[in-house]
């Protein structure tokens, strides 16, 4: 190879590892976010009241099917 070709393989192999790393550290927020999202202790603890209802309702419901 000559010192031309070498360069750009070189700041070619640099721009690969470097999109790697953003794309990685793209994908490690998303996955927290999707988490996050779904995460039913959080959407409990934030809204316990429709929670302790639909449990109650669903308990009475069960209950009273016999």
């Amino acid at each position: 190879m000559s010192e031309p070709e070498s360069d750009d393989h070189a700041a070619t192999s640099r721009d690969v590892e470097e999109s790697r790393q953003e794309l990685s550290a793209a994908l490690g927020d998303l996955e927290g976010m999707v988490r996050s999202s779904i995460d039913p202790a959080r959407r409990i603890t934030e809204r316990p009241l429709p929670w302790l209802l639909g449990g109650l309702v669903l308990g009475l419901w069960l209950g009273t099917k016999r």
